[in-house]
């Protein structure tokens, strides 16, 4: 059903239970901070939190009684990141596409990461006012890409504007409203304060401060808070833009909040005082999801109406259009394969965050894949494979979608690597650890191998990060962990919880 039909009310938009939060993402170039400028500029004054420097952005501003809460994330690699953390920020994704430049390759890939968010998108088509506009062409190019714009048939809201005269500004607002009143916007059901960390910092005088979206209930100053891998803390000062220090935060509110012991990663859930098993239950869902996504696995598992999700990188443009080609007619009713992001250069930090929280492997035809890449691309479960061979590339995964391929992934419920060793006066030895995959507790039996060898069978002790106690570690956290009972542990051991 096309929004564009409905009626509303309210003198044209309904009235929202919270702000409703809009993420803006698309290529560098086309107008993305111009537009959010001049929608806040010509609606309220600026409202940018607090004097951060950072490179997170959140504005609010009111229109018709109603607030939208614009986020300006980092790039399209920090909004994935986010969601694979647990944290799905924005309720709408505005897609900014200048009028002259039409579809690029950063718009192609802003677009991957919205559709992997699973929230609406509009299109935002800027520049308007430029003699060498071309609406039209835009349209007909990300009908290429599968958004139908409903001027083309299809029911994606589109909007037509002009930073510069501020054409189409108001038309956007009204977009924005109309489309949340149809998805149905409402607050979070949690009765407990809950929200996602845009950035967080060490600041001089406030020590460990985080930038949150407020999600549900009420966060005020006193609250104790929890996040991963043992961080918390009390709210000792909440600060909201333009208005100073407040008592008290709401959903869909920009917030920023200290006193966390340290400072959570981006992306991070908090939460207040009766979230502990819904953090507790999400950390665990979010390490089964960066289980090892792998051809093999696909094969020994698929089933009628299995998706194999696909990121495709290749060194030139041709080979991508002939490949993703190629991919798409191996697809069928019983196994269908979609590739979600397509484009050229090497594998980067963006394409593992987009496949990590899609469950797609990557595939690299000509490419390189930086060791650094390749280790993030480890701690997020992700499986890369390069070919210089279109017929490789193409007969791996016709072998995945026919199940010839029969290696099955093991699942990892928790996997550490020994970086470091810390010996102590009574003998013992504390295992300096990065946390690969998975979550280990105190008191979860683990295996230990050393060079795919299995070399000791233990129980683990106790957990710290610093001088603090922890009961749990997860993906990505460095720890230390103790063993009862020890063993001549060496670096580069990895310990299994089983």
């Amino acid at each position: 059903m096309s929004v564009s039909s409905l009626e509303t009310t309210n003198n044209g938009v309904a009235l929202l239970n919270r702000p409703v939060v809009v993420t803006l993402l698309g290529h560098v170039d086309h107008g993305k901070t111009t537009l959010l400028d001049a929608l806040c500029g010509t609606k309220i004054t600026d409202r940018e939190v607090g004097s951060m420097t950072q490179q997170v952005r959140a504005q609010q501003l009111e229109y018709k009684n109603n607030r939208i809460t614009f986020v300006d994330t980092p790039g399209h690699a920090a909004f994935s990141q986010m969601r694979s953390r647990g944290g799905q920020l924005a309720d709408i994704v505005i897609l900014v596409v200048a009028a002259d430049d039409g579809v690029m390759a950063q718009t192609k890939e802003a677009l991957g990461h919205a559709r992997a968010a699973g929230v609406p998108i509009i299109i935002a088509v800027t520049k308007t006012d430029l003699p060498s506009s071309n609406p039209a062409k835009v349209y007909q190019q990300l009908a290429q890409e599968n958004l139908l714009a409903e001027s083309l048939g299809g029911e994606v809201v589109a909007v037509e504007l002009s930073a510069k005269t501020t054409t189409g500004l108001e038309k956007l607002l009204d977009m924005i409203l109309l489309v949340a009143e149809v998805e149905g916007l409402t607050q979070d059901s949690d009765q407990f304060a809950k929200g996602v960390v845009l950035e967080s910092w060490l600041d001089s005088h406030q020590g460990s401060s985080v930038l949150l979206i407020m999600k549900s209930g009420e966060l005020s100053l006193g609250d104790t808070l929890y996040t991963f891998n043992g961080i918390g803390g009390k709210v000792k000062c909440l600060l909201k833009p333009n208005f100073g220090k407040i008592d008290k935060a709401l959903p869909g509110e920009a917030i920023i909040v200290t006193g966390l012991s340290s400072q959570p990663p981006v992306g991070s859930v908090v939460v207040g005082e009766g979230g502990q098993s819904y953090l507790a239950s999400l950390e665990e869902l979010i390490s089964q999801q960066k289980e090892l996504a792998s051809l093999e696995s696909f094969s020994v598992s698929k089933e009628k109406g299995k998706n194999l999700n696909i990121v495709l990188k290749a060194d030139v443009l041709g080979s991508v259009e002939a490949i993703k080609e190629s991919l798409l007619q191996l697809s069928s009713e019983e196994c269908s394969l979609e590739v979600i992001f397509a484009g050229t250069g090497d594998v980067s930090e963006s394409d593992v965050l987009l496949a990590g929280s899609t469950g797609s492997v990557i595939l690299g035809f000509k490419v390189k894949f930086p060791s650094d890449i390749a280790y993030s691309a480890k701690v997020n479960g992700v499986e890369v494979r390069l070919y210089e061979l279109i017929f490789d590339l193409l007969d791996d995964i016709t072998g995945a979608l026919k199940g010839l391929l029969t290696k099955e992934q093991e699942k990892i419920k928790g996997r550490a690597e020994v970086v470091k060793l810390f010996p102590l006066p009574s003998g013992d030895v504390v295992l300096g650890c990065k946390i690969l995959g998975g979550v280990i507790s105190v008191e979860n039996k683990v295996q230990v191998t050393r060079q795919g060898e299995l070399i000791h069978k233990s129980q683990v002790s106790n957990i710290k990060q610093g001088a603090e106690r922890l009961h749990r570690v997860s993906t990505g956290a460095e720890c230390g962990l103790l063993l009862k009972p020890s063993y001549h542990a060496k670096k580069g051991d990895i310990v299994d919880r089983v």
